[in-house]
């Protein structure tokens, strides 16, 4: 890949990742705040949707294409923007601190298996529009 090629690609990514992390913010806002027992709704649902985003669209897009920009622009930048196992790491932790063990469990637990479910129905449903 040339020196232009991946200024570019690195700039097409950096573009779907602040894509990415605005919509993350903004769902953050509608779902608002939580307290420590609460569970993250907003994290759990942009992980779960960012899932199944990326089965479909990794089961659809081509990695070879004449539109080289367009699958790292959005499973790399958008989807990687969008989705955040950080945030997942640290309420879990939070909601460890404030005893909330069995709703970690669950949120753990739950994040995890709806993100498997998530990516396998994204790609069984990309598959079947083909």
């Amino acid at each position: 890949m040339s020196a232009r090629r991946h200024a570019a690609l690195l700039a097409v990514i950096a573009v779907g990742g602040a894509i990415g992390s605005l919509a993350r913010h903004s769902v953050s806002i509608i779902v608002g705040a939580h307290s420590p027992q609460d569970l993250p709704w907003g994290t759990l649902g942009v992980n779960v949707v960012g899932c199944l985003a990326i089965g479909v669209l990794a089961t659809m897009l081509p990695i070879a294409t004449s539109n080289w920009w367009l699958r790292p622009l959005v499973i790399t930048g958008v989807l990687g923007g969008f989705t955040t196992f950080s945030a997942f790491a640290l309420e879990t932790g939070v909601l460890l601190d404030a005893g909330a063990q069995g709703v970690a469990a669950l949120y753990v637990g739950g994040t995890v298996l709806a993100g498997l479910l998530a990516v396998h129905l994204g790609r069984i449903l990309a598959r079947r529009t083909r």
